[in-house]
């Protein structure tokens, strides 16, 4: 297949997806759309489940991903960034322990 008919091909389909599921073709146009390095969005990918699709080719395979999925996968990272950590409470006998060294230490000696 020419490069031409593959362009007009990938025109056709784009209509059919509709506004609701803009996508991303590539991992530069998805890199773009996070305003991230290309490498950068593969690591979040692998480590941190960016949501990207494949479809598998005899040799390699092509990515894309939904607007609306990495918004979503944005927006749930914030909410768990925003999230307070639960302050942990420590011991009675080591908060002693860390009075009692802050008391023998003095301004300009070293620990």
């Amino acid at each position: 297949m020419s490069t031409a008919n593959r362009k007009s091909m990938k025109a056709d389909v784009r209509p059919v997806l509709g506004p609701a599921m803009d996508r991303l073709d590539s991992w530069k146009e998805i890199a773009v759309y996070l305003g991230r390095e290309v490498r950068t969005a593969q690591r979040w990918e692998r480590r941190e489940g960016l949501p990207v699709h494949r479809h598998s080719h005899a040799k390699g395979s092509s990515v894309w991903a939904f607007n609306d999925e990495i918004d979503a996968w944005l927006h749930s990272r914030d909410q768990a960034a925003s999230e307070t950590a639960p302050q942990e409470e420590c011991s009675e006998s080591a908060a002693e322990s860390l009075n009692s060294r802050r008391g023998h230490l003095t301004a300009g000696s070293v620990p």
